[in-house]
């Protein structure tokens, strides 16, 4: 594939090279490299802690041979990452293959298995895995943009957040949610009407009242001000995101490392995964544990809902296989699905006895059991 820049990424990448491209010695003549990795947001959450807790990680796993500097929100915009680490304008990104469904359809079937599990922990071992040894299309895509997955971190769960209370069905009726793939759909099940729009209107469409709800992580009412526009949350987890790639690599920086260099590093994003996972579930769980913190009322579901939503849970991954079949051609889908749900159980025993509220004990487990057992060379 022939990589062309866009006009953003020719400035940006002249800016790079003019201010940031340096490199100091080492002993034994080893030069240090300063990468540049990016995230798409500026939010303070478990997502972009955890970037620099990879960023940390890396730099000692390789004894400063590579150093960061992370950019959350600032270089690149979400819609631009998978281009900017394609052309180089960031060594490391944050993508999520949603906003690019074109370019990424075995993936974004992979990660649209929201329902599978609700433990997040157990999803980012499960969706890592697959995808790195059993999907060679999901590898592919990424490869044919010139970057490497290194797994994905399970998030949320996410919830509905509204202008106005919302706890049966009738309150969905007449109501326009923003919900994107799985999360649209149970807004729909519902009877409300599911609309896609881009993360940075969604703040602007809630105060305007062109949106009465949306589905997302609980720490948004804090980090994106959510709770300033809504008043409700829905005690219903809808289901796991699991389409954040929070460490996608350029592969030419992939290429250039040694095999000591790439074993760090996947055992850098063993860490950083967890670190997302971990902290990312405790800072949702806190808003519904003290909902005053985002402004809001939690609502119980009255029964009617709650059947329903139970009804939604046992059909949903009968609806992602039948969408990849009929709209993307994946004839292979049921059996695809099913490899990812027996995963479930491996990572479930992976996990037993451990304390998945401890960062470094689920990031143990995340090596020992995945990323050390992974060649290097044949990503």
């Amino acid at each position: 594939m022939k990589h062309s820049r866009t006009s953003l990424g020719l400035a940006v990448g002249a800016i790079m090279s003019a201010g940031l491209a340096l490199s100091t010695s080492l002993p034994g003549n080893a030069a240090a490299k300063e990468l540049r990795i990016a995230t798409g947001t500026a939010s303070k959450n478990g997502l972009n802690s955890g970037v620099v807790v990879f960023a940390d990680e890396l730099k000692k796993l390789t004894g400063g041979k590579y150093t960061s500097e992370v950019y959350p929100g600032t270089l690149l915009k979400f819609a631009e990452m998978t281009n900017g680490i394609r052309d180089g304008i960031v060594d490391i990104g944050y993508t999520i293959p949603a906003y690019s469904r074109a370019e990424f359809p075995y993936t974004n079937m992979v990660t649209d298995v929201v329902t599978a599990s609700p433990n997040v922990v157990v999803m980012t071992g499960v969706i890592s895995d697959y995808i790195l040894n059993q999907c060679d299309p999901c590898r592919a895509e990424f490869k044919a943009l010139n970057q490497l997955n290194l797994g994905f971190s399970a998030v949320g769960p996410y919830y509905l957040m509204s202008k106005t209370r919302i706890a049966s069905k009738a309150d969905f009726a007449g109501k326009t949610i923003r919900g994107v793939g799985a999360f649209g759909r149970y807004v729909e099940a519902m009877g409300a009407k599911a609309v896609v729009i881009p993360s940075g209107d969604i703040y602007e469409s809630l105060n305007q009242g062109t949106l009465d709800g949306n589905t997302q992580g609980l720490d948004t009412l804090k980090s994106l001000s959510y709770g300033d526009v809504v008043d409700y949350v829905l005690d219903v987890p809808i289901g796991l995101y699991l389409g954040s790639s929070v460490f996608t690599v350029n592969r030419d920086l992939w290429n250039e490392m040694s095999d000591g260099d790439k074993r760090a590093t996947l055992q850098a994003a063993a860490k950083g995964h967890a670190h997302v996972t971990v902290t990312y579930y405790g800072e949702n769980q806190a808003f519904l544990k003290n909902p005053s913190m985002g402004g809001v009322e939690v609502v119980e579901p009255d029964a009617e809902l709650a059947t329903a939503t139970d009804a939604f849970y046992k059909t949903e991954i009968d609806t992602v296989a039948k969408i990849a079949v009929e709209k993307y051609g994946q004839t292979d889908a049921p059996e695809r699905i099913a490899a990812i749900v027996a995963l479930v159980d491996k990572w479930k025993k992976a996990f037993e006895g451990v304390d998945t509220t401890d960062v470094d004990a689920v990031a143990k487990v995340y090596y020992d059991e995945f990323y050390s057992k992974i060649d290097p060379s044949s990503l």
